[in-house]
């Protein structure tokens, strides 16, 4: 077979209401298992960005999924299709973020913003909540976990201490 070509200009991989997005808001503690390769994910709910739910809704775009108010840790899994080789390339994501949230590409860390160091569980508190409510956060992602094929986007958002008012995630989109 040929070798996958390398890909030779931006591709959306998921973008806001436009991939369909596996979550889990129940209050339980999933440990590591949900990041295993071949998890399923089918028993959990499904639903479009933006997740969540806010006091003040002027702040971000229309939430299209409700989210249950009471868990601290909140799980979301998406899958796309890479078709190009997967060398070389790099993640541009823009998010929307209330709190904190550790990013994984096919099971392995990838991204943290406002978490600590150190192990994440289920009951680890986000560090902050977002300084600017509201506005997209960007950053870059080393794309080396990227596999030829089906890849999972797994994310897990905390909440921050003092800040059980809102639940805001949706990756706006993510592009390389």
């Amino acid at each position: 077979a040929m070798p996958p070509t390398p890909l030779t200009s931006n591709q959306t991989l998921v973008g806001l209401a436009s991939a369909p997005w596996q979550y889990n808001d129940a209050g339980t503690d999933l440990g590591t298992n949900w990041l295993a390769s071949g998890f399923d994910y089918s028993s959990w709910s499904t639903g479009d960005g933006l997740f969540g739910y806010t006091t003040t809704p002027s702040d971000y775009p229309a939430i299209a999924t409700p989210l249950s108010t009471s868990p601290n840790t909140y799980y979301f899994a998406t899958q796309f299709a890479w078709t190009n080789d997967p060398a070389n390339v790099a993640f541009a994501v823009s998010n929307y973020l209330s709190d904190g949230a550790v990013y994984y590409l096919n099971g392995s860390e990838i991204q943290r913003i406002r978490m600590p160091a150190g192990t994440i569980s289920y009951a680890t508190a986000a560090t902050a909540t977002n300084p600017a409510p509201g506005a997209p956060e960007v950053f870059g992602l080393d794309g080396s976990q990227l596999i030829y094929g089906t890849n999972t986007l797994q994310v897990e958002t905390h909440q921050a201490p003092g800040s059980s008012a809102d639940m805001v995630f949706e990756i706006g989109r993510a592009h390389v």
